[in-house]
């Protein structure tokens, strides 16, 4: 596992958590700039790890159909 993988793993465990993530708590969580947090989901989106619901203010990603398994038992 890369440590990008990693990354990209205990993130999308907080999505698993918690239902959805929002970009400001992508920032807070990750302490990253807006625009580092915009290309994170965006890269995550395009790998489809993440479905974008909303627009605009309204904005927030649930994990999609290709998000990894984040079982370590399996």
């Amino acid at each position: 596992m890369t440590v990008e993988f990693k990354s990209d793993v205990a993130r999308l465990s907080y999505v698993r958590q918690h239902g959805r993530i929002r970009r400001s708590e992508v920032m807070g969580l990750c302490r990253l700039s807006e625009g580092q947090a915009k290309e994170l989901l965006k890269r995550l989106k395009e790998r489809g790890d993440l479905l974008q619901r909303g627009e605009r203010r309204g904005t927030y990603y649930t994990l999609g159909e290709v998000a990894p398994d984040l079982d370590p038992g399996r």
